[in-house]
């Protein structure tokens, strides 16, 4: 069997057969989870994946992680949500679950009829679709003329799919199914005319069949209608049952999969004799405790035999009857046309329970139907309708038709106060990228908000202000500590003491280490809460804490992991692989950058999470990929400046200030880093985290012949340094201090600055330290010094050598030839052969080595020749213990 089949056919040609023949075959090896949607339960939420998973999650729910066994359980209606469900950690969740039952053999899921799947079923398979294991097969089958959900379609379709289109029988192959089926011998004549009307479907075929058998006389000689449609065949077929069978199939087609016990009291008496006859005749199945049509086919044709008030009449009964919130909430809604606000009331109620479950399709259906039936009186419960349905379409990414929607509801009549809808407009102003209008909504809600709900508010508004304006956030995570209450709220105090310590930094003054301490102890306490702080990770990085920043990436991921938020888990990965830059680890920096850039772009998101991309910018610059670092930050910059992003766009100029500086463009560099300075001046950060900027300009503003400039900004990064001292500060520090000197020609000044340096800082930062030792170099041999020049530019080269720094390697090898000294043993390796030999020496193998260098090949092979005649050896081995020995690797 292929890793996924989808059966694709037209109504009655006989996909379920195909199914049910696959499954009889993989049922003697492997575990079946199976569903077998109606069109009647299309709208219930979970309803499929309840069929899936909802046993096995019984047996199996201790061996899911936390978040997935709650969000789950509240999915299948084992547990009472405690606030909105993510649709993605029930998508987790079921995927985690069947790799568990897959860990004990072979699983196959199999859904017939799978273009009624409930929309968040489908989207719960869809995402787990993706991750399940390769001892999972699925087979679906769905009509021909439908589409799955689209993620889900895409899910499916992907490698190892095998796709199976049944087509038409064989007057043969009908002859055999005729005689089987209904033990008839229709005539040639006859069965080419079956075979004619039906097209060659078999479902069709055995219908004409019957009619043909029930009607012939008893020679069998009797002929096929000329034109007989397959709704009539149908229609007729249950039409001789009685008009109580007719009322019966009348549940069954709008229940879906109704208990016999509701059965009867939507007819009004006991419905045995009916259903029996239905069974016997084929038309119905009975399996446990519940009824479905033998056929699809059945339940579309009398659902459309219904005539309007027929078929509200019939809703209203079930919407009294049934015992499911939402399914009651649906034909509730289907059986009214008027505006009623018991009725409205009632949808409300399963709306906000969808939302809870992550069925939020369900939940932006069910506020529109209540939002229908309310009253044009009745101003605040339709504000109340709309904010709710504001958020569900939010929760779904319909970020227009969510601010339409709240628009509506700010604009009623009759609302003070205006609060919900002025906060549902925040929401979407946020979603937009509109931080300003979200900032403008928030702080108009807090000052006309009842007390109760200020603490929340306020929450939100720090965590705006860190954004546009950190010097406001100090005041509001005040009035926000008093208003939220300890004991039910920790998470959010969490969230308001780590952004006040976050504020505190960015604003200029000192970090309140305290705040960002009592922030991680109640993050850490509140489990269930909804989000995690991206800023201790930026803070351990700012201080160059490689250790406490890859131990807080580890705890973020895990928390992501275990909530199935891989976009979040990719833009966290993007932070560690700064780190690694730092560190000096640039393969693996490189390895977790484009991992992480390539699940975002997997997502079509790039612009919702620019972290990743700005690193990799970053990262290429230092690489000597310039171009590519330039093509991804121009349009991110762009995009900032339209939507306001001031934090964002002036983070993005400073990493292509560094770009230019790389490339050698001083000019542009300054432009760029001015433009940065000029963005984050606009909102007070006096402190950027993400910014290391100052020795790059001071040094493209020397070669400008900007002196004084040089001189101001060597002031503002010893500002930077008596506020918030840092390990890349003290190590760049003297590097600025003596380019500045230098410039002014005190040489010798620049000389002592340059030597005050902390060698274990330097091995923290290699790259800082190496580029310490090319100034040094620099200075050195204006100072005459050539020697002492020399060994300082050699080992900054062999650094920037194994590194990968190419711009930073010429720079050096440009100073290096300036010396004038001229190494005359030629059994010393080049700067070249040295890193080529590094690289070897590390296994990379020859292509490898040159995608690295950007080399070619043959370059490499040639460049390897000279080192192994040099060192005289003969073999990589050799290689890689006589480049541990001289302690390069």
């Amino acid at each position: 069997m292929p890793r996924q089949l989808l059966i694709i056919g037209e109504p009655g040609i006989g996909k379920s057969r195909l199914l049910e023949a696959c499954l009889l075959r993989a049922a003697q090896s492997a575990r079946i989870l199976r569903a077998r949607p109606a069109a009647a339960e299309a709208d219930l939420s979970f309803a499929a994946l309840a069929d899936l998973v909802g046993d096995s999650y019984d047996l199996h729910a201790d061996r899911l992680p936390q978040p997935q066994r709650h969000a789950l359980a509240v999915a299948l209606l084992r547990a009472e949500a405690d606030g909105p469900a993510d649709s993605r950690t029930i998508g987790t969740a079921t995927a985690s679950l069947i790799a568990a039952l897959a860990s004990e053999g072979p699983v196959v899921i199999a859904i017939d009829d799978a273009q009624w799947l409930d929309p968040a079923s489908a989207s719960a398979l869809a995402f787990a679709a993706r991750r399940l294991p390769a001892g999972v097969r699925m087979i679906l089958a769905r009509r021909a003329d439908t589409m799955l959900m689209v993620d889900l379609e895409s899910a499916i379709t992907a490698d190892h799919t095998t796709t199976l289109r049944p087509g038409p029988l064989s007057v043969a192959a009908l002859h055999h199914l005729v005689v089987a089926q209904l033990g008839a011998r229709p005539s040639r004549p006859v069965l080419l005319r079956i075979a004619s009307a039906s097209g060659g479907n078999p479902f069709y075929a055995i219908e004409l069949a019957r009619s043909w058998r029930d009607s012939a006389p008893p020679s069998g000689t009797g002929m096929l209608p000329v034109s007989i449609r397959l709704s009539e065949l149908v229609d007729r077929r249950i039409a001789r049952l009685g008009a109580g069978a007719v009322a019966v199939f009348g549940v069954v087609a709008l229940a879906g999969r109704p208990k016999r016990g509701l059965v009867d009291r939507v007819v009004g008496r006991d419905v045995s004799p009916e259903v029996t006859a239905a069974v016997d005749e084929g038309l119905l199945v009975a399996e446990d405790g519940r009824l479905r049509f033998s056929h699809p086919i059945f339940g579309t044709v009398v659902t459309s035999s219904l005539v309007d008030d027929e078929r509200r009449a019939l809703h209203g009964r079930l919407a009294d009857l049934v015992d499911d919130e939402e399914e009651g909430a649906r034909h509730l809604s289907s059986s009214l046309v008027e505006p009623d606000e018991d009725a409205a009331r009632r949808i409300e109620a399963a709306a906000r329970t969808a939302l809870g479950r992550g069925a939020t399709a369900a939940s932006t259906e069910l506020y529109a139907a209540a939002v229908r039936l309310t009253p044009e009186a009745r101003t605040l419960d339709l504000a109340r309708r709309l904010v709710g349905e504001a958020g569900a379409r939010l929760a779904i990414g319909d970020v227009s038709g969510a601010r339409i929607v709240a628009e509506r509801a700010e604009g009623l009549p009759g609302d003070p106060d205006g609060v919900s809808a002025r906060l549902a407009l925040a929401d979407v102003a946020w979603a937009d990228g509109r931080l300003a209008a979200a900032r403008d909504g928030l702080a108009q809600a807090l000052a006309t908000a009842p007390v109760a709900a200020r603490g929340k508010i306020a929450a939100q508004l720090v965590g705006i202000d860190v954004v546009l304006a950190p010097a406001r956030v100090a005041s509001i995570a005040d009035i926000a500590l008093e208003l939220l209450p300890a004991a039910t709220e920790p998470a959010l105090r969490g969230y308001v003491l780590i952004n006040r310590f976050f504020a505190g930094v960015v604003a200029g003054g000192r970090p309140d280490i305290r705040s960002l301490e009592d922030g991680l102890h109640l993050e850490s306490v509140a489990m269930a809460h909804k989000a995690i702080s991206a800023a201790p990770l930026i803070w351990y990085n700012a201080i160059d804490d490689a250790e406490a920043a890859r131990g807080r990436h580890a705890a973020e991921d895990a928390w992501y992991r275990d909530r199935g938020q891989d976009g979040w888990r990719a833009e966290r990965l993007s932070h560690l692989a700064l780190t690694e830059l730092r560190a000096g680890n640039w393969q693996l920096a490189e390895t977790h950058v484009e991992s992480s850039c390539a699940t975002i772009e997997a997502f079509e998101a790039a612009g919702a999470w620019p972290t990743p991309f700005a690193w990799r910018s970053l990262i290429d610059a230092h690489r000597g990929r310039t171009e590519r670092a330039r093509r991804t930050l121009l349009p991110l910059i762009e995009a900032a400046d339209l939507g306001q992003n001031v934090q964002w766009a002036g983070l993005l100029w400073s990493v292509l200030g560094f770009v230019e500086f790389a490339d050698g463009d001083l000019a542009a560099a300054d432009r760029a880093l001015g433009t940065m300075r000029e963005r984050f001046d606009l909102i007070g950060y006096a402190e950027v985290l993400g910014d290391r900027s100052e020795p790059l300009h001071v040094e493209a503003l020397l070669e400008l012949g900007e002196n004084e400039r040089a001189r101001d900004l060597l002031a503002r990064l010893e500002r930077r340094a008596t506020v918030l001292p840092r390990p890349w500060i003290a190590l760049t520090l003297p590097r600025t201090r003596a380019l500045v000197l230098a410039a002014e020609r005190d040489l010798d000044g620049a000389r002592a600055a340059i030597a005050d340096v902390d060698l274990d800082l330097a091995q923290r930062l290699p790259f800082e330290a190496a580029w310490n030792a090319l100034t040094e170099g620099r200075i050195l041999r204006r100072l005459g010094h050539k020697r002492a020049a020399a060994e300082a530019l050699t080992a900054a080269l062999s650094t920037f050598t194994r590194l990968g720094a190419p711009a930073w390697e010429a720079r050096t090898r440009s100073e290096l030839d300036r010396v004038g000294l001229r190494r005359a043993d030629p059994l010393v390796l080049t700067a070249s052969e040295h890193r080529i030999a590094l690289l070897a020496a590390s296994g990379m193998t020859n292509r490898e080595i040159a995608q690295t260098a950007f080399i070619s090949p043959k370059t490499v092979e040639a460049n390897l020749a000279r080192v192994y005649g040099k060192l005289g050896i003969r073999s990589r081995a050799e290689l890689g213990a006589r480049m541990a020995s001289e302690g390069s690797v």
